[in-house]
Formats: C-alpha cells, structure tokens, sequence
C-alpha cells in the first residue's frame, strides 16, 4: 500500500480558446471508474452541442488505473497528452474531461497535442492539489467528562480527527501513522488516568499536514458552491480570470489564469476585472462585459 499519494483539491472548470477554438477541462476526484464515467457523461450532457469530449483518468494510489479517449481527434492528439500530463504532475484518483467546440480553425496535430494537454496543465494549478498520507484508523472510548479535554488535546496536537460520535460515551475516530501507535498509546493511558479504551481498525489515507480537513461529526451539514466567471483577453490566445460575488462562494482567481470556475452551479451574479482601473466591477464598459457562454 502506497504511503502518499497526490490528487485533486477540488472540482472545478478551467477554460482557454485557441484560435478561436474553446477548450473546457473539467477536472474531478474520483474514487473508481464508475465515478469516472459518471463525470463523463454530466460534462457530456452538459455540453450536447460540443464537437469533442476527450478524456483521461489514473485511478489508484499507485496509478494501477489509466485510461484515456480522443473522442474523434487524431489519435494520440487529445486523450494521451491528457494523460500523459495527469501522470507527470503524479496524480491519482481524477478523471479530466476536455470538451472542444471547434472555432472553424485547424490546429494540426502539434496545436492539439498542445492545446489538450496544456489546458489540464493550467485547471490543475487553478484547482490545486492534495497530498494524501496513509493513515491507520483508531477509535478512542472516553467518557463525557474526559472527552471534551481528550478532543481537544488531539486537535492542537495535529492528530487526524475523522469523525466525533457522542452516545452513553463518546467515541473519538482518529488517524494515526503506524510509527507513532506505541507513543499514542502511551499518551491517551497517561491523558485519562488509564480509563480510555483503544480499537485498531483498518487503514485509509487523509489529507497530509492538515488532517482537520478530514473532520466530521455526526449530524446535518451545510455546503455551499456556486460557480464563477468572466472574459479577460490577452493577445491571440484568450484567457479567463474569475472572482466570486459577494454572498457566495467558489475559487479566487489566479493570476494570469484561465477561466475557472468551482463546480457547476447556477450564477446569481458576476464581477468582472476592468483592465482600466484594474478593479473587479459590473460595469458594461469593461472587457468582461460579455456574458460567459452558456453551459
């Protein structure tokens, strides 16, 4: 088993236009091939006017999984460039989706290859990444009065909290690297007077260096995303920049970036950069007054 492995941060879309050819990568994780697929066919349905939806994916901690289409470009021109880069930023478990509405322009088969692989390249740095470090699973028991103490303690010491159950006792999930099981131990008997009990359990990955990413508790939770963009041009090869509107959420902008946008979802309003003032505003005169393209 694989002690790291590095995957997708978030789901997202990040688009570039290439005489005058659009091309939307939309990347996610994603846990097998059904999930995969799955994803394919949203992007697909999503966009049923589109002339091309190429593909690519690298399932496993160790990247056992690998599968890519060109659906309907040159061979060798979309799906394995989009692989191919998927493997040299050395990610696992995401699959990238590439759809193409033609601009009337041919690219040739250098354009392509560079054209789909380069736009996986930037969605990934737009989105981000994750390290994910293998864990091995424990349950701490603890009573009420010493659960609150024994929370708390784990947290500020760094340690994976997963998931916090409160029933006749309390039941504290955690994360630990198999190294420091002993030292662990030693720990919680001194931290509860010896009265808190340890179950092994299986093993998973979390995130590495930030294991309260990973936390949950029992009961309902909220979520939010909603999706942002908006034109910036530059030169021959156009690229967005995107900045979320007030009251919502999604992704900053990066710099010089694409446009992007967190996972699909339905706009309730946009601000966009006016290159004159370089401030983020509605106004019609600035060059992202343009509504983005329907998706």
């Amino acid at each position: 088993m694989q002690e790291q492995y590095r995957t997708l941060a978030r789901e997202g879309v990040h688009e570039i236009e290439i005489n005058k050819s659009r091309f939307l990568c939309a990347l996610a994780p994603v846990a097998n091939e059904t999930e995969a697929l799955d994803f394919l066919a949203r992007i697909r349905k999503e966009h049923p006017t589109a002339r091309h939806h190429c593909w690519a994916y690298v399932l496993g901690a160790d990247g056992g999984v690998q599968k890519a289409s060109d659906d309907g470009e040159p061979g060798g021109t979309a799906g394995v460039p989009m692989l191919q880069m998927l493997l040299r930023r050395e990610m696992r478990f995401v699959v990238a989706v590439v759809t193409r509405y033609f601009g009337g322009v041919k690219l040739g088969a250098g354009g392509l290859i560079r054209a789909y692989g380069g736009v996986v390249g930037e969605a990934l740095d737009v989105l981000g990444t994750v390290t994910r470090q293998r864990f091995r699973l424990a349950t701490v028991t603890v009573d009420h009065q010493r659960a609150g103490r024994v929370e708390n303690d784990l947290r500020t010491t760094g340690r994976a909290v997963r998931e916090v159950t409160y029933g006749a006792e309390v039941r504290i999930e955690v994360g630990l690297p198999e190294a420091e099981l002993d030292a662990f131990r030693g720990w919680l008997a001194d931290a509860t007077a010896g009265t808190a009990r340890l179950e092994l359990g299986g093993e998973a990955y979390g995130e590495a260096g930030r294991p309260g990413r990973s936390d949950r508790r029992r009961g309902p939770r909220e979520s939010g995303r909603a999706r942002v963009e908006c034109p910036v041009r530059t030169g021959a090869r156009r690229r967005r920049a995107c900045q979320p509107v007030a009251g919502r959420t999604g992704a900053a902008p990066a710099s010089g970036g694409g446009r992007s946008s967190a996972v699909p979802a339905r706009e309730g309003g946009r601000r966009c950069l006016n290159s004159s003032t370089s401030t983020w505003d509605s106004s019609a005169g600035s060059d992202c007054s343009r509504p983005p393209p329907s998706t």
